[in-house]
C-alpha cells in the first residue's frame, strides 16, 4: 500500500493474502465483523523485504451489509517498528552474548514460580567463572568479551535446547533446566568440566579457565524470585570455597547456611562501600626511635583501612578483609587503597607536607601476575619522590610466590618505592627467604614487642632480628610499641622505627592533612 493514499474501493482485497497472520490482522478482521473503524499496524511480505503499515481506515458496507472497501490511509511505519523491535530486543537481551539479560532472566523466572506444574521439574543453575578477571586484566577486555562468548556456546551445548539461559552480568550466568536436581547436577558437572577443558587462545597467548555452581529447585518451598537467585548464589559460593570448579545444591538445613548467609552481607558491604566512597584512610605515625633533628624530615605513617556501611558506621577491617580475600575481592580493595593514597600523597606534597606512607599489599595481590603489573602502571604514571611509598608484605604471602615478587620489589624500587616485609617471625622460614627478598624495612612481629619487658626469650629475638636486619643493610621496624617503657627499651637496642599505640594511634586522613599542612599566610593591604 502507498504511504498516505487513501484507499477507496476493495483494491486492498486483492494483496490480502500478502498479509503475515499476527494479531493485528486478527484485529482488523473483528473491526470489519463489526463494522468499526480499522486501526492497526499491519505486515506484509513485499518482494525481499517486511512492510509494516499503520491502516487508519473505515471500512465500507452496502446496503446489503457486504463489504466494499475501505475509506481512510496507511503509512509506512517499517522504520519506526524495526526501532521499537530493536528497543525490546536490547531490553531482553544481552549485546554481548545473546542470552537473556538479568530483567528478562527474572521475568521468565517469576512466572515459573506462577506455574507450579511446571517448575516442580525445573532446577535453577547460577553459574560464575573462575579466573575470569585473570584474562580481563592481562588481555583487555576484548579479549574478556569474546571468551564470554565462546563460553556462552559451550554452556548452550551443554545444557541443550530446552534450558533458558542468561547472563546476569559480568562472568555470572543463570540457567533453568527442565529437569529435577539430580540429572540437573549431572549437566551441570558436565558444563563446568567443558570449561576447564576449554583453551581460549588470544594473540598468542592461552588462558584456562574454570567454572563453579550453585543449584537450587523450583519447587513447593520456592518463594520469591530474588531468594531462588539468593539461594542459587549461595551455593555457588560454596562450590567456590570447596575449591572451585564443582557444583553444589542448596540446603536450608545445610551447616555453611548461617555463615554464608554472614559472609555474603558482610561481602555485599564491602562492595557497596568500594563503589560509594565507603572505603576511609586512616594513618599511624611510624616514628624514629632517634627523633630527627633535621628540620621538615620525612614523616613516615602506616595506611590503615576503615570500611563504612550503609548506615555510616565504621567497621573494622578485621570484620571484611576475610571475607574480601575468600570472594576475591582482595585484589579491587588493595588497587582502591593505592589510588587513595596516591591522591593523598599528592594532595599531602602540595601542601608542602613531606610523608610517606606505607601500604599493604595482600597475598592475594602478590599472587596476581597481572594486578601486580596494574600496580605498577598506576606507580609509573604517577610523579612519586623516592620513599614516599612503601608497599608492606607479610613473608608468608611473599614465600608462596617468592620469584615473582622478587621481580615485582626490583621494579618498583626502580620508581622510588621502598618495601617492607611485615610480620616478620611469625612464619616457619623467616631467616631461610630473607636473603631472598630485596626489601628496605624489617617490620618485627609484634607478639615478641609486647612482652619484651618482661620475657627474656622475646627480647633475645627483637636483638637478633634486629642485628640480622642491620647486617643485611635493613632498617627494623616494631610493632606494638603500647608505653613509654617498651619504646625506651627498643631504643637502647638500637632498633630503627616505633609503631604503636604508644607512639601514635590511627587518625583519619583528613586530620593528618589538617595538622601536617602548613598554615597559608594571608597577605594583603
Amino acid at each position: 500500500m502507498d504511504v498516505d493514499k487513501v484507499v477507496g474501493t476493495s483494491r486492498i482485497i486483492d494483496v490480502a493474502g500478502a498479509v503475515v497472520d499476527n494479531d493485528q490482522l486478527a484485529e482488523h478482521n473483528r473491526s470489519l465483523r463489526e463494522h468499526r473503524k480499522v486501526d492497526v499496524v499491519l505486515t506484509w511480505n513485499k518482494r525481499d523485504e517486511t512492510v509494516h503499515s499503520h491502516i487508519v481506515a473505515r471500512p465500507l458496507f452496502d446496503s446489503a451489509g457486504v463489504f466494499t472497501g475501505y475509506l481512510g490511509c496507511g503509512r509506512d511505519v517499517s522504520t519506526l517498528y524495526n526501532l521499537k523491535q530493536q528497543l525490546e530486543y536490547h531490553a531482553s537481551y544481552d549485546d554481548l552474548t545473546g542470552l537473556l539479560n538479568r530483567r528478562a532472566f527474572g521475568e521468565y523466572l517469576e512466572k515459573q514460580l506462577h506455574n507450579p506444574v511446571t517448575a516442580t521439574n525445573r532446577t535453577l543453575i547460577c553459574l560464575d567463572l573462575d579466573q575470569f578477571k585473570l584474562v580481563n586484566d592481562s588481555a583487555g577486555h576484548v579479549a574478556g568479551d569474546q571468551l564470554l562468548r565462546e563460553i556462552t556456546t559451550i554452556l548452550q551445548q551443554a545444557f541443550g535446547p530446552t534450558a533458558v539461559i542468561a547472563r546476569l552480568g559480568g562472568d555470572e550466568f543463570a540457567i533453568v533446566v527442565e529437569a529435577k536436581v539430580q540429572p540437573a547436577m549431572e549437566l551441570c558437572e558436565s558444563a563446568i568440566t567443558s570449561i576447564c577443558r576449554h583453551s581460549f587462545h588470544w594473540q598468542k597467548r592461552k588462558f584456562s579457565v574454570g567454572a563453579s555452581a550453585g543449584l537450587v529447585p523450583l519447587d513447593n518451598e520456592s518463594k520469591t524470585t530474588h531468594e531462588l537467585l539468593a539461594q542459587a548464589d549461595i551455593a555457588c559460593y560454596s562450590a567456590k570455597a570447596s575449591g572451585r570448579n564443582q557444583c553444589q545444591l542448596y540446603s536450608s538445613q545445610s551447616s555453611f547456611q548461617k555463615q554464608q548467609n554472614e559472609e555474603l552481607a558482610k561481602l555485599k558491604m564491602l562492595v557497596y562501600a568500594m563503589d560509594n566512597n565507603g572505603v576511609c584512610l586512616y594513618l599511624q605515625p611510624i616514628v624514629p626511635a632517634v627523633p630527627a633533628t633535621a628540620t621538615n624530615a620525612m614523616q613516615k605513617f602506616e595506611v590503615l583501612v576503615r570500611i563504612r556501611d550503609t548506615e555510616g558506621n565504621l567497621i573494622s577491617p578485621g570484620e571484611v578483609i576475610p571475607v574480601a580475600e575468600k570472594y576475591d575481592r582482595m585484589q579491587q580493595l588493595d588497587l582502591l587503597v593505592i589510588t587513595l593514597s596516591i591522591d593523598a600523597l599528592e594532595q599531602l606534597t602540595r601542601l608542602g607536607a613531606n610523608v610517606a606512607l606505607s601500604i599493604n599489599l595482600s597475598g592475594n595481590t602478590l599472587s596476581n601476575e597481572a594486578c601486580l603489573k596494574r600496580i605498577a602502571d598506576l606507580i609509573k604514571a604517577h610523579s612519586i619522590a623516592p620513599g614516599s611509598i612503601c608497599f608492606e608484605i607479610t613473608e608468608t604471602a611473599a614465600i608462596e610466590s617468592i620469584e615473582r615478587v622478587t621481580q615485582f620489589i626490583l621494579e618498583l624500587k626502580q620508581l622510588g618505592c621502598e618495601f617492607s616485609l611485615d610480620d616478620f617471625g611469625s612464619g616457619l622460614s623467616s631467616f631461610g627467604y630473607l636473603k631472598s627478598l630485596p626489601v628496605d624495612y624489617l617490620k618485627i612481629d609484634g607478639s615478641f614487642v609486647c612482652n619484651i619487658l618482661e620475657d627474656k626469650a622475646s627480647r633475645a629475638i627483637v636483638t637478633s632480628f634486629n642485628t640480622l636486619s642491620h647486617e643485611m643493610g635493613m632498617k627494623t621496624v616494631a610493632e606494638y610499641v603500647e608505653n613509654d617503657a617498651i619504646a625506651s627499651l627498643l631504643t637502647d637496642l638500637e632498633i630503627d622505627y616505633l609503631q604503636g599505640y604508644g607512639v601514635g594511634i590511627p587518625r583519619d586522613l583528613n586530620d593528618w592533612i589538617a595538622e601536617l599542612a602548613p598554615p597559608i599566610l594571608l597577605t594583603g593591604s
